[in-house]
């Protein structure tokens, strides 16, 4: 489990905008790595790195500065942004365009990897939206958690100072969480 780079007492992030920049700043490179490592295995991966932080980092920084309270907060609505981009995305691509060079491209070519390594296509990522929707009420620990970790990147050190648990429960969580969406999915788990 590699430590915790999360600028928690840094000097220079001693404002909520400051924060919300070394922040994302940091996500943004989490999620990069994974995706570079991901787009070889995947190469007609649709969503670019860059504009899915980019559009979630510029929907955040609109703002007040007062906004979060906490990491906790703000790690809800950074992963929450995350995934409005990525389904706004999907509509986007699959919407029949007028003028340009630009096709219409169905649902079903159109694919997203995730963190954790899923690859969805259209439908697929609506059971997982309709997933989160269910274990956030069934089991809001486990939503935090899993949400937090498919969609920013999230080191498990991270999410457990952030959550208040231990590094046990929040693998745990993870486990639980990807077991239940496994059976949503109709996909057999993954060896680990």
């Amino acid at each position: 489990m590699s430590p915790s780079e999360f600028p928690y007492n840094n000097r220079d992030v001693n404002t909520p905008r400051a924060r919300l920049q070394a922040l994302t700043q940091l996500l943004y490179s989490r999620i990069r790595r994974k995706a570079h490592a991901q787009r070889r295995n995947y190469p007609d991966i649709s969503i670019r790195t860059t504009e899915l932080v980019g559009q979630a980092y510029l929907k955040m920084n609109r703002r007040g500065d007062d906004y979060w309270n906490d990491d906790r907060h703000f790690l809800n609505d950074f992963s929450l942004e995350i995934r409005r981009t990525i389904l706004q995305r999907f509509r986007d691509q699959t919407r029949v365009r007028t003028g340009g060079q630009e096709e219409h491209v169905p649902f079903d070519e159109v694919l997203v990897e995730l963190g954790e390594g899923y690859v969805l296509d259209y439908s697929g990522y609506q059971k997982l939206e309709e997933f989160l929707e269910e274990l956030a009420v069934a089991s809001p620990s486990l939503y935090e958690t899993f949400q937090w970790c498919v969609f920013t990147e999230m080191t498990q050190v991270d999410v457990a100072r952030i959550a208040g648990l231990s590094d046990r429960q929040v693998r745990n969580h993870l486990t639980d969480a990807k077991v239940l969406l496994h059976e949503r999915l109709g996909i057999a788990p993954r060896a680990s």
